[in-house]
């Protein structure tokens, strides 16, 4: 009798050093993939750590998946900015450097830049897939296939859908395209539809070739995302001269919304700005209006419009937390 329960007690304590052996490789096996993905981004290691620790508390998980989905990540930093500042454990000086060091890592991925895993569209092999759009209907996706890949462009043929969705297609001129590598990496280009044509209940649709493909790591407007409410088409849109740096509201000027960020934001306006200008920026969504104080970085001038760049202020900082229930949908 002894003898069985020794042979159980040994045996279920063996299960037990699996169970937790198998759990620790898998966090090993989580971690060295999170590295590889940080390390191809350019994160530092300081910052590497920091990440992760927010990956593990926040999304366990997806916390191996973090630095390729951007949704993910935004939702993780504001996440993190947010509890901090309500966390009154902590002394006051201990808080901002928490924030400052999440507001550094939220700044680095809006200028990241990482060199893709292929250079043209010319590397496509047939069978590869494909997401595609047109820029000016982001709610429509469709997925196609690699059909070939010749010196005149690239072949992709998709299955014929509904009469809308053919007209959408059959009339574009331009198309945005995602391709995902074999690290599970987004690669975004935009090219030119050279002709379509219908085959049983295919489109077969010849594309220019491209060399202009870059990574969708986290510096990218929602408008050039795929499967992703248009939310920026929603919001109405002003942009007011301040002067200085109080809240003086003046005559709201109506502007076009290009890119949206929780750090920065890009709008189309024909009003007169100067860089180091200090503005703030009214949005009126549906049901909520949202006000965040800027500053114009850079100004740029595009055929009839200015194309100005502004960064907000950490003074909006709850209102960057509304914006981005507005442009991430968390």
């Amino acid at each position: 009798m002894e003898y069985i329960v020794f042979t159980v007690g040994v045996l279920t304590l063996g299960l037990i050093f699996l169970w937790l052996y198998r759990v620790q490789v898998r966090m090993w096996m989580k971690y060295w993939y999170f590295s590889q993905q940080a390390l191809r981004v350019g994160l530092q290691r300081e910052q590497r750590l920091l990440l992760w620790q927010l990956a593990q508390m926040y999304h366990p998980s997806d916390m191996h998946r973090l630095l390729m989905n951007s949704r993910l990540l935004n939702k993780t930093l504001l996440k993190a900015i947010n509890d901090v500042e309500l966390d009154l454990s902590i002394d006051l000086k201990e808080r901002e450097l928490k924030q400052y060091k999440y507001y550094e890592l939220k700044r680095f991925f809006d200028h990241a830049e990482v060199k893709p895993s292929i250079a043209s569209t010319k590397e496509f092999k047939k069978g590869e897939q494909l997401l595609l759009n047109r820029p000016e209907n982001v709610r429509m996706t469709f997925s196609g296939w690699i059909l070939t890949n010749t010196r005149r462009g690239f072949e992709l043929r998709l299955e014929k859908g509904s009469l809308n969705s053919w007209i959408t297609l059959a009339n574009g001129s331009h198309f945005e395209f995602i391709y995902y590598d074999n690290h599970k990496t987004e690669h975004h280009f935009i090219t030119k539809l050279e002709q379509a044509k219908e085959e049983d209940r295919y489109l077969v649709m010849l594309f220019r070739h491209t060399d202009a493909i870059r990574l969708m790591i986290d510096r990218k407007p929602p408008y050039c995302r795929m499967n992703r409410e248009a939310l920026l088409a929603k919001a109405e849109v002003s942009l007011d001269k301040t002067g200085s740096r109080r809240f003086i509201t003046q005559d709201g000027s109506s502007c076009q919304l290009l890119e949206l960020s929780l750090a920065s934001a890009v709008v189309k306006s024909h009003n007169y700005f100067e860089v180091n200008d200090f503005v703030y920026l009214q949005f009126m969504g549906n049901t909520q209006k949202i006000v965040c104080y800027a500053r114009v970085e850079k100004i740029l001038q595009v055929e009839q419009y200015r194309q100005i760049h502004i960064q907000f202020l950490q003074t909006s900082r709850a209102s960057l937390n509304q914006i981005s229930s507005l442009v991430y949908d968390l």
